[in-house]
């Protein structure tokens, strides 16, 4: 889904429950909650779709906007629940952090590059995309060397487009499963990712606090 600020396009979502969405905290600290959206049935962010209203923003504790990496996570909270479908499902949380290795893909919205770096005319602008992807060793994310919690990804396409410039809050997918959620690309090539594990305390604590386990449908942790 779209995380949209102030009516125009911010982050991506993911759909936890009918009435909660996983998103970087980056994307929502220190924004009043009455300027934040959530669209989805939608592959272009600001554009047609379902537009929701957001009821409550829950930050990570342990979040700080001085460090962009720590506990980067939030739960937004809808007005309205959602109607799943077939546009509209929920994302089961992977339990693990990635072992280097891994295979996934990363989905979201941003920009593509061919296999010499080069912004796509065709993705010009932000749209929807799908790229297969591979945890590498932390040291090509440099900036993640000793840090916890973290996952350094790699788009395992050469020969066609790759995710260049990707949106904050984009979904790392492993088996089916959101393991992460971007941060961060370095030179167009490696993404730094939030592993979401660690964190599956908190998200179950922040979602359930104020109502019985009945009142959620689908939950997926």
């Amino acid at each position: 889904v779209s995380v949209e600020i102030k009516g125009g396009y911010s982050c991506t979502g993911a759909v936890f429950t009918v009435y909660y969405i996983l998103t970087a905290a980056s994307c929502v600290y220190n924004v009043s909650t009455s300027d934040v959206l959530v669209r989805t049935n939608t592959v272009t962010p600001g554009w047609r779709g379902t537009v929701h209203m957001v009821r409550e923003v829950a930050i990570h504790p342990d979040y700080t906007p001085d460090s962009l990496f720590p506990a980067n996570i939030a739960l937004l909270k809808l007005h309205k629940k959602l109607h799943f479908g077939n546009q509209i499902t929920p994302v089961t949380l992977w339990r693990r952090m990635p072992h280097i290795g891994s295979e996934g893909f990363t989905t979201g919205w941003g920009t593509a590059c061919d296999q010499f770096n080069e912004i796509s005319q065709k993705a010009q602008l932000k749209k929807s995309f799908k790229v297969p992807v591979v945890i590498v060793e932390p040291r090509y994310c440099f900036v993640i060397n000793n840090r916890t919690y973290l996952s350094c990804v790699s788009s395992t396409t050469s020969l066609s487009y790759s995710p260049c410039q990707t949106d904050m809050g984009g979904l790392l997918i492993i088996h089916k499963k959101l393991a992460g959620l971007n941060l961060l690309t370095i030179n167009r090539v490696f993404s730094v990712f939030t592993s979401v594990s660690p964190y599956i305390p908190w998200i179950k604590s922040a979602a359930f606090r104020t109502h019985s386990e009945n009142f959620f449908e689908n939950r997926n942790i």
